[in-house]
């Protein structure tokens, strides 16, 4: 009876280890993700994206995008890596599994310019925390850049739980997403 009780808690304990190992991979490639696109990688990023978003906007457009923003001839951005605040558990949805997560990082602006005026920076600051929040901006006037701690959610899915694809979910896009995500996700 206990070598039965033993196995039980072994086989238990094997299983939710397992069971747990495609959020360990799913972050492990959101990682990846997130550093392609800090390296200005964008073929690469854009291959953790959940494919069908290019119905939407074909890759080589979201591709176009991505270097148009992050090559700005005025900013240079800078992106810490993400620290994960929470995530779900996975949810199957007609043969897809899908997990939904937050993260947070820290994005650094500097106009390339060199100096901005004082009056531009305080304009600029008021801008940024009337978006991202008064107690998510500062501005470093050593640096002269701008801090912004972002929170984004994030829906991932997945045919098999080892290959993961992610789509951040911004408010203003969400009538667009509702076509590629199931809505009860959103």
């Amino acid at each position: 009876m206990r070598k039965l009780i033993l196995c039980l808690l072994f086989s238990f304990s094997l299983l939710t280890a397992s069971s747990q190992d495609y959020k360990e991979d799913l972050k492990r490639q959101f990682l990846r993700y997130t550093e392609h696109l800090s390296k200005k990688e964008f073929p690469q990023a854009v291959e953790y994206i959940n494919p069908d978003m290019f119905t939407i906007l074909p890759k080589a457009q979201l591709i176009n995008v991505m270097e148009q923003a992050f090559n700005n001839k005025e900013v240079a951005f800078d992106f810490q890596p993400p620290s994960f605040l929470a995530i779900n558990d996975k949810q199957t949805i007609k043969g897809i599994d899908y997990v939904k997560f937050e993260y947070t990082n820290i994005m650094e602006m500097k106009y390339k310019s060199g100096e901005i005026a004082p009056k531009d920076s305080t304009m600029m600051l008021g801008l940024l925390q009337g978006q991202f929040g008064e107690e998510n901006v500062s501005y470093n006037t050593q640096k002269d850049s701008y801090a912004v701690k972002v929170f984004k959610k994030v829906i991932a899915n997945s045919k098999d739980t080892k290959n993961w694809k992610f789509l951040v979910i911004e408010e203003r896009q969400k009538p667009l997403l509702e076509k590629i995500i199931p809505k009860e996700l959103l």
